[in-house]
């Protein structure tokens, strides 16, 4: 803050006028700079005083403003998880009220009048599970996964429908870090059943299959491959390619000069070609140290002569667009499946299905109650019963249609030990059940050896008295539904195709070729065709597929079932207590983040006010000595307005 002298020199009045002005012009900015600073406590008031400051001070505004909005994020997330814990407060007692409830149905001094209240008290449980389940917090509702606008949980045909998703609703809680804010019904009550899980459907490699859907998912990454014939290279970009057919079109579109390339895409991989007229090398190599045409499985760094580079398996992977002519070839498009959920079962239609997709939005869409979607290996699809309380399977239509999806609930290959709720096959030693012609020959089955359902219709196929093509009873599975089947294409004699009980065996009841309590089936026409039930439903094992069936198993006096669902409820109290510790640990993590984020705002708020603000005191004293200034330019300017000539006398 420099004051200039008052010149004494020979010079004009208007010169000494100009410099006395501009001094203080220069004043009273400075003065009025440490006005606003005083008044506003900001140091700087435009960017342009202080770039680098600004500069800094922006950056640390826009992190305090993501701190503060993760402050209300963290807020939000509490309060829902308090809200879900609350809601959740009353169930263990409820079930533990349950569980003694069945303990004491099991008893045989218990008269029906007695069983019958414990039925209706056990569907009274079921309504207030029901009522938690479908509790909100500010309008969101808190157990249906993501899609918290839709009431999780129905009634339905006296089951319960999940209608959520098991999609944790997820919120930013730091700056990268997302944060689980709920448990969905699926994960808390075990709203969903264990899938149907399709086999690898093995999809081809075809031009419209994606870049990133090879390598079993991994994908490609896209480089630039050098292709050589040992005495010219060409450069094949790959960079911006999306589909195998983008690399066809770049591979055959760049062979080095005066070559050709074909490439062909075979059901797996890749064979690249290049004309034999030119001879050489065949080579392709990575740019760089890339890893394209290694990935791509085409890597040839030498060769001996022109000759075909044969691609590895580039094992692609099922996405929404797959063609399920790409997958099936040949499958059963026409028969249909047959689902069973409940008491009901559906008929789905597959015939407009063209990729996965559309079988996906087929199979969601129907009335069967299912949710079908990509497993997670990305091999095949998954399908799942949405509904708890009743048995869940799906079979042919009279087709392959289920076989050729790898979705058949029963098949050759499932385990005896699986069958009925997993309770297996209970067998005798000798002969578990007897299969009588209508010859009147018997073939006496040992089921203790067989460990699948295959191995069960390859004893009665191949037992030795069953080997005449012409008087053979054939065992298969259902064409129609789940289950075995007996069938004898040539009834022999006048007698009545029949299964008896052996031994008091129970595994042709556990088979499903006796009803249950029944000693002998019979089966007439031509062919004499015995059908059984199916062995393996399905279930949604979770807390209101426990309450429904012990309900049920209580009031027709089913111990077996009764003893089943006692255990069942011990895993249902497991799944409850894991879930509450899960929601307390979440609870605990937030209150760390929040304390946090309110540490890293004062941090943040400190060093901005390092940057803008203005040091009071500092600005006090430069005020003081600014006004000082500026009052000894007025009167300096006063007085050399006052000079006459007397003053160079």
């Amino acid at each position: 803050m420099a004051i200039y002298p008052i010149p004494t020199g020979r010079i004009s009045d208007v010169l000494v006028t100009r410099r006395m002005m501009n001094q203080l012009q220069n004043i009273q900015k400075r003065l009025m700079t440490v006005e606003q600073q005083l008044s506003t406590g900001r140091r700087i008031q435009l960017a342009s005083e202080d770039a680098s400051a600004a500069n800094r001070a922006v950056a640390l505004q826009r992190l305090l403003e993501t701190k503060a909005q993760l402050e209300t994020n963290l807020s939000t997330s509490q309060a829902f998880l308090d809200a879900t814990d609350g809601a959740l407060s009353s169930v263990a007692d409820l079930l533990h009220n349950v569980r003694g409830m069945a303990v004491r149905a099991a008893d045989n001094t218990t008269n029906q009048t007695e069983r019958d209240a414990m039925a209706l008290e056990v569907q009274a449980t079921l309504n207030q599970l029901l009522n938690v389940g479908n509790e909100q917090y500010r309008g969101r509702y808190l157990f249906a996964g993501s899609a918290t606008t839709t009431r999780p949980f129905d009634t339905y045909n006296n089951y319960v429908a999940y209608r959520g998703n098991d999609t944790a609703l997820r919120t930013y809680a730091d700056q990268e870090l997302l944060f689980d804010t709920n448990v969905p019904g699926q994960e808390l009550f075990g709203a969903v059943s264990s899938e149907v899980e399709g086999g690898d459907l093995d999809p081809m490699l075809t031009a419209h299959t994606r870049l990133a859907d090879l390598r079993g998912g991994l994908g490609i990454t896209p480089g630039t491959l050098v292709i050589s014939d040992g005495s010219r290279t060409s450069k094949v970009s790959l960079v911006g390619a999306e589909t195998v057919g983008d690399v066809v079109r770049r591979l055959e579109s760049n062979p080095p000069e005066g070559r050709e390339i074909h490439v062909t895409i075979g059901a797996r991989g890749l064979r690249l070609e290049m004309d034999a007229a030119g001879g050489g090398y065949f080579t392709i190599r990575d740019e760089q140290g890339g890893r394209t045409a290694a990935q791509l499985g085409i890597l040839r760094t030498t060769g001996t002569a022109a000759e075909p580079i044969e691609g590895s398996d580039l094992d692609p992977v099922l996405s929404a667009t797959t063609s399920l002519d790409d997958i099936l070839g040949g499958w059963d498009q026409d028969s249909g499946l047959r689902i069973t959920n409940g008491d009901e079962t559906h008929v789905i239609d597959l015939q407009a299905a063209e990729t996965i997709q559309d079988l996906l939005n087929i199979l969601n869409s129907s009335e069967a109650m299912v949710l079908a979607e990509i497993n997670a290996t990305r091999t095949g699809i998954s399908v799942r019963s949405r509904l708890s309380g009743g048995d869940f399977s799906i079979g042919e239509n009279g087709g392959t249609t289920a076989t050729d999806l790898g979705l058949r609930s029963l098949t050759h290959e499932t385990r005896l030990a699986a069958l009925n709720h997993r309770r297996g096959v209970t067998t005798v030693s000798g002969a578990d059940f007897t299969i009588r012609r209508t010859d009147d020959v018997e073939l006496a089955i040992d089921v203790s050896s067989a460990q699948t359902i295959g191995d069960v219709i390859d004893l009665i196929n191949n037992h030795p008295d069953n080997l005449d093509p012409a008087t053979a009873v054939t065992a298969r599975l259902r064409p129609v539904g789940n289950g075995l089947e007996l069938i004898e294409d040539h009834p022999a004699g006048g007698g009545q195709l029949s299964v008896i009980r052996t031994n008091f065996s129970l595994a042709a009841w556990d088979l499903g070729l006796l009803p249950r309590d029944t000693d002998v089936t019979t089966a007439d026409g031509t062919p004499a065709t015995l059908s059984g039930s199916d062995p393996n439903p399905l279930e949604t094992q979770g807390i209101f597929n426990t309450l429904i069936r012990l309900r049920d198993a209580i009031e027709r006096f089913d111990i077996t079932e009764i003893e089943r669902i006692t255990q069942i409820l011990d895993v249902d109290s497991e799944r409850l207590t894991f879930a509450r510790a899960e929601i307390g640990t979440r609870g605990q993590s937030l209150e760390a983040l929040t304390r946090r984020n309110k540490d890293e705002q004062v941090e943040l708020k400190s060093a901005l006010s390092v940057e803008i603000d203005m040091d009071i005191a500092q600005a006090a004293t430069d005020y003081v000595m600014r006004q000082a200034a500026y009052e000894a330019a007025l009167n300096s300017i006063a007085n050399l307005h006052s000079l006459s000539l007397l003053n160079y006398m």
